[in-house]
């Protein structure tokens, strides 16, 4: 059975499951307010619907709301944003959707990592905002829950949203309207704003970090190698990791994620000719990283090597800001399946562009590539190698491999994102990965 949530103004309500409690309105342009109440301590799974008087389309809509997440929440990742209709719509053809923004940021209350996404629709001088949330590690549950609430969605009053919503010609994404078919706005580049935090890591030489893996597995630096270890073992010393050539208490506590993980995660990745690894080992309520970056031979950061120590929870969010991920349209790819000469080469030139490429495809071959393949190990599980395909404002593409080169399926964001989750979480509970 299901519970009908009616909004303040009456004008808008929607479902959600039975156990879900509903509360008063906050907030005058706050209509409705569903939670689901859990053990207490954990984050509530909840829904809230917003109205507010609104005189632009949807186009404009959601880039401000884009912005209003970026500046309004601490530590936001935009994962993914689409086309989306509630049922009641569903004949409005792609003009008339409204749009969702899927995205995680961190609580202020508790430090928790949060998932959640933006249910939109603009027009008639009415803007929608359906607010769906769970933590991070809820969202596999209820990430199903949330579509069937937001495809609930339905006004009560006859209010008629716009069959079109024009987007102004500066916002035209060009590729991909051409590609399409369709008008559609520029919805990637957030990329580049939403980059790796190296600024909260240590860097460190990829042989330091040896060194200390090592150390951690009871390795000893005799006394006829500490001078050839000196620079190493300066740089684990600066950090607090070692005095002299023994593990400190803090090293000795860091070295624990390495001699009794719950669970590791790898990434390994190639860019135009340049390698690059991120791994993870799971321990306990966090989780130590080791990232390369990619960069350019004067940059002081290429041959180092990135530490950081962060919440297990973040660690979704941390591959996803590592390997690229961002909004994007995803369109449809033909012919499907490349050589894989023309994968090798994809930094120089495209020669292996197939002569009947369709319009994305050939919108694909014009963006910088970056190919990795995930891997994941848990006590009684294992995942990989899982091969992806970064094709920048393109999206993600899954590889899929057989004897006439690979087939190339488009991935959304948000569904690699759910890879991750997925993957971290079966490695640690020891079940079998259910990749999408």
């Amino acid at each position: 059975m299901a519970h009908i949530v009616n909004g303040l103004s009456g004008r808008v309500r929607f479902t959600v499951p039975d156990g879900w409690a509903v509360q008063e309105s906050p907030r005058p342009e706050v209509e409705s307010l569903a939670y689901l109440e859990g053990p207490e301590g954990s984050f509530a799974p909840n829904a809230v619907l917003t109205l507010n008087e609104y005189e632009g389309g949807i186009s404009e809509f959601m880039v401000n709301a884009v912005d209003g997440l970026l500046n309004a929440l601490e530590d936001v990742f935009v994962i993914d944003i689409d086309a989306w209709s509630p049922a009641m719509r569903a004949d409005a053809g792609f003009a008339g959707t409204g749009r969702m923004i899927s995205y995680t940021h961190r609580s202020p209350e508790t430090g928790a990592r949060v998932r959640a996404t933006e249910w939109l629709l603009a027009g008639s001088g009415l803007a929608v905002q359906l607010t769906t949330s769970a933590g991070v590690g809820q969202w596999p549950v209820f990430g199903d829950t949330f579509m069937q609430i937001a495809d609930s969605l339905e006004f009560t009053r006859g209010d008629r949203l716009p069959a079109a919503n024009p987007i102004p010609a500066t916002a035209l994404d060009e590729p991909a309207s051409a590609a399409a078919g369709i008008e559609m706005e520029r919805i990637h580049g957030l990329a580049a704003v939403q980059d790796y935090p190296w600024e909260e890591g240590s860097w460190l030489t990829g042989s330091a970090v040896a060194l200390f893996a090592e150390l951690a597995q009871g390795g000893r630096v005799g006394r006829f190698m500490l001078r050839g270890a000196a620079r190493e073992l300066e740089q684990l010393s600066a950090l607090g990791l070692v005095e002299g050539s023994a593990l400190t208490e803090s090293g000795d506590g860091l070295a624990d994620f390495l001699r009794e993980p719950s669970a590791a995660v790898r990434i390994g990745a190639d860019r135009e000719e340049q390698e690059a690894a991120f791994q993870a080992w799971i321990h306990g309520p966090a989780v130590l990283i080791v990232a390369d970056p990619f960069g350019e031979p004067e940059d002081p950061t290429v041959g180092r090597t990135n530490l950081m120590v962060a919440p297990l929870v973040d660690l979704s969010t941390l591959m996803a800001r590592w390997v690229g991920l961002q909004p994007a349209w995803n369109l449809p790819i033909a012919p499907t399946t490349i050589d894989g000469e023309g994968l090798a080469t994809s930094a120089t030139g495209r020669p292996g562009l197939p002569e009947d490429a369709n319009p994305a495809l050939r919108a694909l071959w014009e963006e910088p590539w970056t190919v990795w393949h995930l891997f994941a190990q848990g006590p009684e599980s294992e995942v990989g190698p899982v091969p992806y395909l970064n094709g920048g404002r393109s999206g993600h593409l899954i590889m899929v491999p057989d004897e006439e080169g690979l087939n190339l399926f488009p991935a959304k964001s948000r569904t690699v994102f759910d890879n991750f989750e997925e993957v971290i979480q079966a490695s640690i509970y020891g079940r079998i990965a259910r990749i999408a």
